[in-house]
């Protein structure tokens, strides 16, 4: 099976366990206007369908083939280098901290053939810990993993998959417990130093407004000034090199900077409930999600690192979403499931448009 037909079978078995659950929830529930008021505010066929969704999707995910994935099959060797005893893999520390980290989720197995379900499950575990109550932990992976970003972290990006689950972890304590978000944070860059300027935009965008423009502002002459003029400051000459790399490439990524963006811009923007549903902490969430989103906008100019800074914002922004409705004065459930069968959209028409996700099997 390929992918679009791997989405579309599970699509299905969510869409029927939800319609079961809602018929099950309807008919015990009362006759009349009671029936009617109970099915308008029942999210248990909400809960069930992405809940089911979630669950089959890690479970063909961890037997997905290693053909799949642009860079699996170089994790692949790189594993397999690892197991072999070659210590010396990659070309900075955050492999062996990543491949080690995968060999943790299979017992110490060091086995190339479960690499997959070691992959998912290093993947999702940190996230588990973040502060936010169940029902929400399961919308956030319901929208992270059936997302063009949910995909590549589960079959391209590793390390900055790896590192992502701890840094959210850090954003959610970053208020309550510094130094437990500090710890979270320091072992997120370890996996992967992109981290870092993620959570360097998230302080941003917490300064008062002014600040915060300047910033922006600045962040677009600097962009602008990298793509057209060679510039060499020692201090960052790691971060400028990942830049530069980049732009080496040719633009042949427009699409999937367009598709990352849209996926990112739209959760944001089909979120939005009415105002009488807000209090003053879900304006806030709301305030810091919007600010990350045009902080994004300067770095798509950038090659592949355009929409690496777009993957690693994703999560905080779903993050903060999800944060803002369960803050509302009045939840909002269907919210989440118009976001959903936006995403799902949007990775369809990319499993349909990549020669890639159409001529290779994932299961």
């Amino acid at each position: 099976m390929n992918f679009f037909e791997v989405i579309l079978v599970i699509i299905l078995v969510g869409l029927l366990l939800a319609l079961t659950s809602l018929y099950f929830t309807c008919t015990i529930s009362g006759e009349g206007k009671n029936k009617i008021q109970d099915f308008k505010k029942n999210r248990i066929p909400l809960l069930v369908g992405t809940s089911s969704m979630v669950v089959l999707y890690i479970f063909i995910l961890s037997v997905r083939s290693l053909d799949f994935g642009v860079d699996t099959a170089t994790y692949a060797s790189l594993f397999h280098d690892f197991c072999s005893g070659d210590k010396d893999v990659g070309n900075d520390a955050s492999f062996i901290y990543s491949l080690n980290w995968l060999n943790f989720f299979m017992f110490g197995a060091c086995d190339v053939n479960i690499l997959p379900m070691a992959w998912g499950a290093g993947f999702m575990v940190p996230f588990l810990f973040m502060r936010m109550k169940f029902n929400f932990k399961i919308y956030f992976f319901s929208l992270l993993l059936f997302s063009i970003i949910g995909v590549e972290f589960t079959t391209n990006a590793l390390r900055q998959g790896f590192s992502l689950g701890f840094l959210i972890v850090a954003i959610s304590y970053f208020d309550r417990r510094n130094i437990l978000a500090i710890v979270f944070l320091i072992v997120s860059i370890l996996f992967h130093s992109s981290s870092f300027l993620v959570f360097a935009m998230y302080i941003l965008t917490k300064l008062r407004r002014r600040v915060f423009y300047l910033f922006f502002f600045f962040s677009i002459f600097f962009v602008c000034a990298l793509v057209n003029f060679e510039i060499n400051i020692p201090i960052i000459s790691s971060f400028m090199y990942e830049i530069k790399k980049y732009l080496l490439h040719d633009s042949d990524e427009i699409f999937i900077r367009v598709f990352a963006f849209l996926s990112l811009i739209s959760i944001y923007i089909l979120s939005i409930g009415d105002n009488k549903f807000y209090s003053g902490e879900s304006i806030g969430f709301r305030l810091l999600a919007l600010r990350l989103c045009f902080l994004c906008i300067p770095f798509l100019w950038l090659p592949y690192f355009g929409y690496r800074i777009v993957y690693g914002v994703y999560p905080v922004v779903l993050f903060l979403i999800m944060k803002d409705i369960s803050s509302r004065k009045k939840n909002d459930d269907r919210k989440v499931f118009i976001m959903l069968v936006f995403n799902v959209i949007i990775i369809l028409a990319w499993a349909v448009g990549s020669n890639h996700m159409r001529n290779t099997n994932f299961i």
